[in-house]
């Protein structure tokens, strides 16, 4: 229903506000014959022209200028090299580095070329978005089929779901879910390392389910997908390589976890650190979640992503960002967060996966808790997106790479993968295609 109202939302503003709309929090913040547009569970919006504006000219030039200018986005999500996003006709399309297929579409020179957006072939239809390491999944369909869950990447250690050998790059896989999950597939998560991922979808009905696939699922066999009896009747998920969260309500349930999770009491079962509806998210090393005087961390602080001064955090702590936080993403060592009206990020900047530019030495780093001085830090400071961009409502990061998208659907993402990077990992638009 959210992803609904932003995308009409994103229509209007379109049309309205062509240089980027305003951002606004009530109408008398708007000029006059307009109203300030705010998507539900949103705190900021954007002016936009009201309600019956131009009345009377509705049905002026039909057919005129009809498909032309680029596809918004209602979803969008980083991998390690790459992103991807469900574009507003319900594709999805990827972009980036595609030496795996993970762009869904087999190309030459992927290993190392930057590639355009464009829409994965043969799937529509798409309601739900998973993006990891160097693989994807998404719950679609093929232009001849029914919903079911249909992903595409390297195949490491079962990635994909459908056995050690189902090894295609570019091409969609469909991973050997039990009878009837595909076509009552309601929600859908990913992340991954070098050795692999973790990809876990949670069926509906009456009551839920949740089945996990790839090598960072225990008691997983021959790379095929197992379920999760201690996720049984959630409905929402997330994932990372530390393990899955399931939420029912105000009620936040963890399973086949390690590392990060043993840190503040939720290594299995109920979590309360995480509990309680607030968005959340979890990397390797930290978890961090939204709270009322702002943003919450715990887990391994060698890089500043908690505060300055605790080495390793057993309960979520107050963390560098103080107030008006609407969502949080984690990444390797380094978090983002949409506070007001902009993105902030904080912690490692390595490969400019704080959305500044790729040196360590950047203005105002300081040393990492004593870590010694070529791993810095900085403290939270707001992602200079390119002009027009508009107002940020979600963001998204994987490893040291971030995607953020607009009130009006557009992309960023800022961040790199390793040394060979270009110099600038500032961030940079990416045009979805038509």
């Amino acid at each position: 229903m959210r992803l609904a109202v932003l995308a009409l939302a994103a229509a209007a503003l379109a049309a309205a506000c062509p240089s980027g709309p305003r951002p606004c929090r009530s109408d008398d913040q708007c000029e006059d014959g307009e109203a300030c547009i705010i998507p539900e569970d949103e705190e900021v919006g954007a002016c936009a022209a009201s309600e019956g504006e131009g009345e009377g000219e509705e049905g002026e030039g039909e057919g005129e200028g009809e498909g032309e200018g680029e596809p918004g986005a209602v979803d969008v999500q980083a991998g390690l090299n790459f992103g991807c996003a469900i574009d507003t006709e319900d594709r999805v399309q990827c972009w980036g580095k595609n030496g795996s297929g993970q762009l869904g579409r087999a190309t030459a020179g992927g290993q190392t070329t930057e590639h355009p957006a464009a829409p994965v072939p043969d799937l529509v239809d798409v309601t739900a978005l998973a993006v990891g390491n160097l693989h994807a999944c998404a719950i679609g369909r093929r232009p001849t089929g029914t919903q079911t869950v249909l992903c595409w990447g390297r195949n490491d250690g079962g990635t994909l779901g459908a056995g050690l050998a189902a090894d295609a790059p570019g091409t969609l896989v469909e991973p050997q879910l039990g009878a009837g999950v595909g076509i009552s597939a309601i929600a859908i998560d990913a992340d991954g390392d070098n050795s692999g991922g973790l990809t876990c979808v949670v069926a509906g009905g009456q009551s839920s389910s949740v089945t996990c696939f790839g090598p960072h699922a225990p008691s997983t066999l021959n790379g095929l997908p197992v379920l999760v009896p201690a996720l049984a009747d959630v409905r929402t998920i997330q994932v990372s390589v530390a393990g899955v969260c399931g939420e029912n309500g105000a009620t936040t349930i963890c399973a086949e976890t390690s590392s990060v999770f043993s840190h503040f009491g939720c290594a299995d079962g109920a979590c309360p650190a995480l509990a309680g509806g607030a968005p959340y998210g979890v990397g390797s090393n930290v978890a961090c979640r939204v709270a009322d005087s702002g943003v919450r961390c715990g887990g391994d602080n060698r890089f500043g992503v908690i505060d300055p001064t605790n080495r390793l955090a057993t309960v979520l702590v107050e963390a560098l960002v103080i107030a008006n936080a609407s969502a949080v993403t984690v990444g390797v060592n380094h978090a983002c967060a949409i506070v007001a009206t902009e993105v902030r990020c904080w912690g490692h900047a390595i490969f400019g996966a704080t959305g500044l530019n790729q040196e360590l030495d950047i203005q105002g780093t300081v040393s990492c808790n004593g870590v010694d001085q070529t791993t810095r830090c900085h403290a939270p400071a707001a992602v200079a997106f390119p002009a027009g961009f508009g107002v940020p409502v979600a963001v998204n990061n994987h490893h040291t790479f971030t995607c953020a998208r607009s009130f009006d659907g557009r992309i960023a993402c800022f961040g790199g993968t390793d040394s060979d990077e270009p110099a600038d990992t500032r961030p940079r638009r990416v045009t979805l295609s038509r």
